[in-house]
């Protein structure tokens, strides 16, 4: 009778091939992802060739509106580009400087406005009493800030009427 003698395995041959073993499967698993991002990589950039060329023609179509527009309303497409003479005389109005008389008194529509703004940014019916233009070329950025401070220590809230 014939007594089988194992053999010891080697510690080292069993440790060399797991290393083996793990380094091929890290370098077939890089594989298998380079791939996959290369695919991923050339999706990205077809889209990205499709939406040059969407951009591309809604470019043309934007640079062709006032055309259109131009040639609808019967006019070339550069007095587009110009302001109407309505426009350029209101303009002119407003530019032009408050005299001495105007800044004494203003309007009464004026101060409709200015009653309307302030209730409604207070919520409650507000009476203007008294209006004064101030100048704002030459104001001191201290002197604003001051005037902004003085304005919100105001109570609101309270009333002085008895």
């Amino acid at each position: 009778m014939q007594i089988a003698v194992l053999q010891p395995v080697s510690l080292q041959t069993e440790t060399g091939t797991v290393v083996v073993l793990v380094l091929l499967g890290c370098a077939l698993t890089y594989l298998a992802l380079r791939a996959v991002f290369s695919r991923e990589l050339r999706l990205l950039q077809a889209q990205l060739e499709e939406l040059k060329a969407a951009t591309a023609a809604k470019r043309t179509e934007v640079a062709e509106v006032p055309k259109a527009m131009a040639a609808a309303a019967g006019v070339g497409a550069s007095s587009l580009l110009q302001p109407c003479p309505e426009v350029s005389q209101v303009v002119t109005e407003v530019r032009q400087p408050v005299t001495a008389e105007s800044s004494e008194e203003p309007s009464e529509e004026i101060l409709v406005l200015i009653a309307a703004a302030v209730s409604a940014f207070l919520g409650k019916r507000a009476r203007v009493r008294h209006t004064r233009l101030v100048h704002s070329e030459g104001v001191s950025p201290w002197a604003q800030q001051g005037r902004v401070f003085v304005q919100a220590s105001h109570n609101l809230g309270v009333s002085h009427h008895g």
